[in-house]
């Protein structure tokens, strides 16, 4: 058994390496990790651990305590498999059967400039099984999980037994993205689409024109929906329901996904010849309300007037009005912030996209929430929205993390950090998922925590994970087994 303290910088960061240039050379997207499960699996067996995998692919493999350690609690040490394959354009990389390719530069760990590098979450599962494998630390029994698709909705996670955690006292989560911090609550993620059907009865206008809203920054439904960012869709929407013009719609389309803040949006208005100027000097003004409104965060809003060819068909004024009825009542933005973490959303709501599908429109939307019982609230207030314009409801997806700031995980991690870097642990909650939430519902008697090292621009060409922040993570994650084993 070795003494962590006494293994140098040096050959703890080559070991680690070592096992993440593994995962380099089969590819593992999401959905395709199968192949690097199977390796892991024959790896852990051959070693003669107790390792399974699931019809899914995620592994859960059991280290026995070390000699002396036997009666710790048992701790889970969880990370994803998969990763997000982003190819640099005219690269011709292919995330299905290209290896990633790796450099180092300057102290930092990155692919060659053709593709993402994988270190989400494949450094945190690097380290990990170097130290439960190579380092031969000090540990009561731990359990590691494996889990595959955490990049599509964390459903390799959703889908593992329950059985998993069942007798888990810790769970510390390796999806961080920097080694100052250490995570301590997520938010739900509830995707709703609101459908109904689209009926649309001949032209009777004489001027067709595309007025378009464009130039928005959009973003991260989570990271960025307390930025004061104007969402394309809903302004868009407001500015139709008073435009004090008649119109004839068709062809509302807006946002790129769910959980993405729209930053474009366009809408096909056929009118009277004689209210063209009438309808320029108001999108004139919709411009300057919107710079005036947002011009610090949104300085390139531009909303603009096209004229295009006459469409033969219009929707029917019932459909024109729910849908902005509809755009215009779902909530949208913040709606309550955490009291305990300094400018953290507690709650919001994203009106994500609207598009027509056949003979139908959808509108989806992104609900998170780190309270259940805000949820609850937001989702009741929209299905009341929904059902007053006539359009039906399904929503699907992963529950909260409440987690606290007095964690005795996270503060027993905290002491650790100080002790061997003389630096705090930054205490955080994010607003978006992660599969700590998902584990959590399984087994809300475990205390939990998500720490990691310092990477940049995950899942881009320009992702990089810095190398000494890969020396920290391992030696806090090592101390923290070695003393949960010597004082639970």
């Amino acid at each position: 058994m070795f003494d962590l303290a006494k293994i140098t910088d040096k050959t703890l960061l080559e070991g680690i390496l070592s096992v993440f240039y593994s995962f380099c050379g089969i590819p593992h997207a999401s959905g395709a990790e199968k192949p690097l499960s199977d390796q892991l699996l024959k790896r852990f067996q051959s070693a003669g651990l107790i390792a399974s995998q699931d019809v899914h692919g995620n592994l859960t493999v059991d280290f026995p305590a070390t000699a002396g350690h036997e009666h710790a609690p048992l701790t889970a040490v969880q990370g994803h498999l998969d990763m997000v394959c982003a190819a640099r354009a005219g690269s011709g990389w292919d995330g299905r059967t290209d290896p990633v390719r790796t450099q180092i530069i300057d102290g930092w760990l990155c692919s060659d400039g053709a593709s993402s590098l994988g270190a989400d979450c494949g450094i945190g599962n690097a380290a990990a099984i170097w130290l439960l494998t190579d380092a031969a630390i000090a540990h009561g029994p731990v359990r590691l999980l494996l889990t595959v698709d955490e990049e599509t909705g964390l459903r390799g996670a959703q889908a593992m037994d329950a059985s998993c955690v069942r007798d888990v006292r810790y769970f510390i989560n390796l999806d961080g993205f920097s080694a100052h911090q250490a995570v301590i609550s997520s938010a739900s993620g509830l995707r709703e689409t609101f459908r109904r059907s689209l009926k649309t009865c001949p032209t009777q206008g004489q001027t067709a024109v595309r007025l378009a809203l464009t130039g928005l920054r959009g973003g991260h439904s989570g990271y960025d929906i307390g930025k004061n960012r104007a969402n394309a869709v809903r302004e868009l929407c407001t500015y139709l329901r008073a435009l004090p013009v008649s119109y004839e719609l068709t062809d509302l389309h807006g946002g790129t996904a769910s959980n993405a803040i729209p930053f474009s949006c366009e809408v096909t208005l056929v009118i009277a010849e004689e209210d063209i100027s009438r309808l320029r000097a108001s999108a004139r003004r919709f411009q300057t309300a919107l710079l005036k409104r947002f011009g610090t965060q949104e300085p390139d809003i531009a909303v603009t007037l096209t004229r295009v060819d006459r469409p033969a068909a219009v929707w029917i004024p019932e459909c024109t009005r729910a849908v902005i009825d509809l755009c215009t009542s779902l909530r949208d933005g913040v709606y309550a912030m955490r009291s305990d973490i300094r400018d953290c959303v507690r709650a919001s709501s994203n009106l994500g996209t609207i598009v027509t599908t056949g003979d139908a429109i959808e509108v989806h939307t992104m609900v998170r929430c780190a309270d259940p019982r805000e949820e609850r609230v937001l989702t009741a207030l929209h299905e009341v929205t929904a059902e007053g314009t006539g359009f039906t409801r399904h929503a699907d997806g992963y529950p909260a993390w409440p987690g606290s700031t007095a964690s005795p995980l996270a503060r027993r991690m905290d002491r650790l950090r100080r002790r061997l870097v003389g630096a705090p642990l930054e205490l955080v909650a994010t607003h978006v998922g992660l599969e700590p939430s998902v584990f959590y519902a399984k087994n809300p008697q475990m205390e939990l925590v998500s720490i990691g090292a310092t990477i940049l621009h995950p899942h881009s060409p320009d992702e990089r994970v810095e190398l000494s922040s890969i020396v920290s993570l391992t030696r806090l994650l090592g101390a923290t087994l070695t003393d949960i084993a010597a004082a639970p």
